[in-house]
């Protein structure tokens, strides 16, 4: 007993040490993601709401579910492009607060039309978030700051992500509405504290660079827009396919366990958990060991792990075999997803940061859009099965293509140094 006690404390110690390099302002940011995630419930619960509660037919609401896909896409392109006009800080609070609007006006709503225009305004608040949080990351963290940042943020989701689901499938058994309230307050806290926050703290100086220095860059390699910038074009389509092959687990794999392995509610919920609990317990440390490791062998051997896991799928017999299998794509994501927005942060550096993050941020909310599409008819015409071989199939023409374009990064990078 001593020896696992022991062990957690040197554990803790070595966490808070290797976190102690991180500013103010990203422990700020952590805390409200934390507080806008657990208010982040009521887009899982819509369906039955508008089915049970509303009485709305099947097929709109796969339309309106739609719009909400289709306004994360918009406003996580659209913020990250601002963010190069507007300041971030102040474009992040007015997105907390129209999202907090639009989920305490959808516990009101009760026609198709007022539920489709909230749903498409809520869904461009949600997605705008992100880009804007990436940026502040960008902006006030040195690169060995930014990916440990991103893997704190990775936590603080799924922490907040399991306490979520247990409080509104509480306030869901009472009344729907009630979780749409809890939700938009939620957000409205989150939005109070980030402007306590922020008066509080300080943009970091991080390696201040001249605007010679910047100019060069831009001249040295054309990517001031990312628009023209092929190597990272051909990074997005790698973003792209992984994002939905990721996403596959989210909208098909329940389905496919309870009809192809006959696991119910329940032990998919193992499943979810056991995702939670390893990100939760081994993000921030996996993510401090393979910093030693090239962003490209990182990507790739995550890239690769993922398809392995979800692959395996078919092949499994029982729930430890599952098991294995949700451990395996767990590591994977750990290891590709800090490392793919760092690479792409570095990518931004001399050019219109905003349009490069809110391009490789709309690559991530498109597949929240087709990745559900894309399964689901594969499923229904091809079987569950080969779902996760055409998931495998993405992985590995993701990994073929990171190399095409991570040595046109490299190349880049060595021209820079040589000028």
């Amino acid at each position: 007993m001593n020896r696992y006690y022991y062990g957690a404390i040197a554990y803790a110690e070595s966490l808070k040490k290797t976190l102690a390099v991180l500013p103010p302002l990203v422990w700020a940011l952590t805390v409200t993601i934390f507080i806008n995630r657990i208010g982040g419930m009521a887009k899982f619960f819509m369906p039955m709401y508008l089915r049970n509660e509303l009485n709305i037919g099947i097929e709109i609401i796969g339309w309106l579910l739609a719009g909400y896909g289709l306004g994360r896409l918009v406003g996580s392109y659209v913020a990250g492009v601002l963010s190069d006009h507007v300041n971030p800080r102040t474009l992040l609070l007015v997105l907390l607060f129209a999202s907090a609007l639009c989920l305490l006006l959808l516990g009101v709503a009760d026609s198709v039309a007022s539920l489709a225009f909230l749903l498409l305004v809520g869904g461009a608040s949600d997605g705008g978030v992100r880009p804007l949080v990436d940026r502040m990351i960008m902006d006030n963290c040195s690169e060995q700051e930014r990916e440990l940042a991103q893997s704190l943020n990775r936590v603080a989701i799924n922490l907040a992500f399991s306490a979520a689901g247990l409080i509104a499938g509480l306030l869901a058994s009472f009344d729907y509405r009630a979780v749409f309230f809890f939700d938009g307050v939620a957000n409205l806290i989150a939005m109070v504290w980030l402007y306590r926050a922020f008066r509080t703290t300080h943009p970091t100086v991080v390696t201040p660079r001249s605007a010679a220095d910047e100019a060069s860059e831009e001249t040295s390699r054309d990517v001031s827009s990312p628009y023209t910038d092929v190597p990272f074009l051909i990074f997005m389509v790698v973003t792209l396919l992984v994002a939905i092959m990721y996403d596959t687990t989210n909208s098909v794999l329940g389905n496919y366990l309870l009809e192809y392995h006959s696991f119910g509610p329940v032990m998919f919920g193992w499943q979810c958990a056991l995702n939670g609990i390893l990100v939760v317990v081994f993000q921030i440390p996996l993510t401090a060991w393979a910093q030693r490791l090239q962003y490209s062998w990182r990507i790739g051997i995550g890239i690769g792990l993922t398809a392995v896991g979800l692959l395996a799928l078919p092949f499994c017999t029982n729930v430890w075999m599952v098991s294995l299998s949700t451990v395996t794509w767990t590591v994977g994501e750990m290891l590709f997803l800090p490392a793919m927005a760092i690479l792409v942060m570095k990518r931004a550096e001399g050019g219109r940061r905003g349009h490069y993050l809110g391009l490789s941020n709309a690559m991530w909310s498109s597949s929240v859009l087709f990745a559900p599409i894309v399964g689901g008819q594969i499923y229904a015409y091809f079987g569950g099965n080969f779902v996760w071989f055409i998931c495998a199939s993405l992985g590995l023409v993701a990994i073929l293509l990171l190399n095409a374009s991570v040595k046109r990064f490299d190349a880049d990078q060595l021209v820079l140094v040589a000028t």
